[in-house]
């Protein structure tokens, strides 16, 4: 068994040395976009109800270091509104700036690192009530800064993943993470990152 492993760790090895890149072989190999063949740098949920986002987002009041080096919240915090929830949509996924390249239509950077401007990951919302915006299941579109709504009510339960037993349950958390992410009609094929946010249950 342990010859079989050995065995696929060096076959492992060697596709990985005969494929990687190095500076040089990047230069040999200079790879052009297919403008072409582009997909959509936006996905696109037609015919469904919108909910547009404050224009007027509000400022961080704590430094980002700050934050990040936080290991716990000073007292319980509540559910966001429209307008914190907008803030985090906007300033971590939303457009940062555009450039018009020759021969190329606007390209819209966001506010992350894409290979290409190509921007795979899509962002969703499930949430319940929250001051502003109705409990449901939401896609995020950065384009026209806006919530498109997929589904109706309290789905949170459902996308939620449990911690092992070993660990207690933490119960509602402001936002979280989620790992499942709903299809959709249009659109490139695309990896989606999904939030839930607690708030005042219906």
């Amino acid at each position: 068994m342990a010859d079989d492993r050995d065995g696929r760790v060096s076959a492992i090895l060697a596709y990985h040395e005969a494929t990687k890149h190095s500076p040089e072989s990047v230069r040999r190999r200079f790879h052009r976009l297919d403008w072409d063949n582009k997909p959509h740098p936006f996905k696109v949920y037609p015919g469904l109800d919108r909910v547009d986002l404050p224009d007027d987002v509000p400022s961080l009041d704590v430094p980002a270091l700050e934050t990040i080096a936080a290991v716990a919240a000073p007292r319980p915090a509540p559910g966001p509104d429209l307008a914190s929830l907008a803030r985090l949509l906007l300033y971590g996924a939303g457009v940062h700036h555009t450039v018009t390249f020759p021969s190329v239509d606007v390209t819209r950077f966001r506010n992350y690192a894409s290979a290409g401007a190509l921007y795979p990951v899509e962002v969703y919302v499930a949430c319940a009530d929250l001051a502003g915006l109705p409990g449901g299941v939401y896609h995020f579109d950065p384009a026209g800064r806006a919530l498109t709504r997929l589904r109706e009510g309290d789905h949170r339960a459902s996308w939620s993943a449990r911690p092992p037993p070993s660990r207690p349950w933490p119960g509602p958390r402001p936002c979280s993470p989620s790992p499942a992410s709903p299809g959709g009609p249009r659109g490139s094929t695309r990896s989606a990152g999904t939030a839930t946010c607690s708030g005042t249950p219906a």
